[in-house]
Protein backbone atom coordinates (compact mmCIF):
# COMPACT_ATOMS: atom_id res chain seq x y z
CA UNK A 1 0.00 0.00 0.00
CA UNK A 2 1.47 3.43 -1.00
CA UNK A 3 1.48 5.48 2.39
CA UNK A 4 2.74 8.55 0.88
CA UNK A 5 0.38 11.68 1.64
CA UNK A 6 -0.94 11.97 -1.64
CA UNK A 7 -1.90 8.53 -2.32
CA UNK A 8 -3.52 7.96 1.40
CA UNK A 9 -5.23 11.87 1.14
CA UNK A 10 -6.58 10.44 -2.17
CA UNK A 11 -7.98 7.46 -0.77
CA UNK A 12 -10.88 5.96 1.31
CA UNK A 13 -8.23 6.77 4.27
CA UNK A 14 -8.46 11.12 3.87
CA UNK A 15 -10.70 11.99 6.72
CA UNK A 16 -7.66 10.36 8.81
CA UNK A 17 -5.00 11.81 6.79
CA UNK A 18 -6.00 15.50 7.73
CA UNK A 19 -6.67 14.59 11.25
CA UNK A 20 -3.34 13.23 11.78
CA UNK A 21 -1.50 16.47 9.98
CA UNK A 22 -3.81 18.79 12.76
CA UNK A 23 -1.41 20.37 15.29
CA UNK A 24 -4.17 19.11 17.90
CA UNK A 25 -2.38 15.25 16.73
CA UNK A 26 0.48 15.06 14.84
CA UNK A 27 0.89 18.33 12.89
CA UNK A 28 2.11 16.52 10.15
CA UNK A 29 1.78 13.09 7.91
CA UNK A 30 5.78 12.68 8.84
CA UNK A 31 5.69 12.89 12.27
CA UNK A 32 2.37 10.53 12.31
CA UNK A 33 4.49 8.25 10.17
CA UNK A 34 7.67 8.09 12.46
CA UNK A 35 4.91 8.17 15.79
CA UNK A 36 3.46 4.62 14.01
CA UNK A 37 7.05 3.60 13.99
CA UNK A 38 7.70 3.84 10.21
CA UNK A 39 10.28 5.56 8.57
CA UNK A 40 8.86 8.36 6.56
CA UNK A 41 11.72 8.58 4.27
CA UNK A 42 10.86 5.18 2.76
CA UNK A 43 7.52 5.96 2.55
CA UNK A 44 7.54 9.24 0.17
CA UNK A 45 7.15 8.79 -3.44
CA UNK A 46 10.31 10.79 -3.58
CA UNK A 47 13.35 11.34 -1.64
CA UNK A 48 16.20 13.48 -1.74
CA UNK A 49 19.56 11.96 -2.99
CA UNK A 50 22.72 12.71 -1.94
CA UNK A 51 25.47 12.71 -5.14
CA UNK A 52 27.18 9.51 -3.09
CA UNK A 53 24.28 7.26 -2.61
CA UNK A 54 22.88 8.10 -6.25
CA UNK A 55 26.26 6.63 -7.20
CA UNK A 56 26.02 4.22 -4.75
CA UNK A 57 22.48 3.09 -6.19
CA UNK A 58 23.48 2.56 -9.42
CA UNK A 59 26.75 1.05 -8.67
CA UNK A 60 24.70 -1.77 -6.33
CA UNK A 61 22.16 -1.73 -9.58
CA UNK A 62 24.94 -2.51 -11.45
CA UNK A 63 26.30 -5.60 -9.59
CA UNK A 64 22.91 -7.00 -9.51
CA UNK A 65 23.34 -6.88 -13.51
CA UNK A 66 20.38 -4.26 -13.83
CA UNK A 67 19.75 -3.03 -16.94
CA UNK A 68 21.01 0.67 -16.88
CA UNK A 69 19.68 1.85 -20.06
CA UNK A 70 17.30 5.10 -19.44
CA UNK A 71 14.60 3.12 -21.18
CA UNK A 72 15.01 0.35 -18.91
CA UNK A 73 14.59 2.40 -15.58
CA UNK A 74 11.71 4.05 -16.74
CA UNK A 75 10.00 1.17 -17.20
CA UNK A 76 11.07 -0.38 -13.57
CA UNK A 77 9.70 2.73 -11.91
CA UNK A 78 13.32 2.68 -10.41
CA UNK A 79 13.37 5.24 -7.62
CA UNK A 80 16.24 7.26 -9.28
CA UNK A 81 14.49 7.97 -12.29
CA UNK A 82 12.65 11.89 -11.21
Amino acid sequence: MDLSFRAMALSQYNAMVYAAIRPKYFGSWKAALEAAGLEAEEIYRYRSWEETDILEEIRRLKSDGVDLSSKAMDESSNRLIA
